[in-house]
């Protein structure tokens, strides 16, 4: 019994001692493939999605012009010969799609910048 409790006594302070270099570790490296994603460009965004085999698509500023100018298209189409009511409900749904993205976003950064 005294030897299981020494061991378990060691594993504990090995762990204890060593968590905090191994926590930074990882951080740093998922920092440095975020890092090298946005500024270089580099394909993965994280080691896990390379891992996994998970390339990112990126999109050119005229690719994402051109599918907000056919998404605003599809939605006014939708629109046509509706009621005011259910235009409003619509515009209203489409509005909180679209800014939930962007407060999702938000809300990520944040966290990073919090958690750092």
């Amino acid at each position: 019994v005294a030897l299981w409790e020494r061991a378990k006594r060691a594993v504990r302070h090995t762990f204890v001692a060593t968590y905090p270099f191994c926590h930074a570790a990882v951080e740093g490296c998922e920092l440095s493939y975020q890092a090298a994603f946005l500024v270089v460009g580099a394909p993965f965004f994280s080691p896990y999605l390379q891992q996994a085999g998970c390339v990112l698509a990126r999109s050119t500023p005229r690719q994402t012009a051109a599918a907000a100018q056919a998404a605003r298209r599809r939605r006014a189409a939708m629109l046509a010969g509706r009621g005011a009511l259910a235009r409003t409900a619509m515009q209203t749904g489409w509005v909180v799609a679209d800014n939930a993205r962007e407060a999702l976003i938000l809300f990520v950064l944040s966290f990073k910048a919090l958690e750092w």
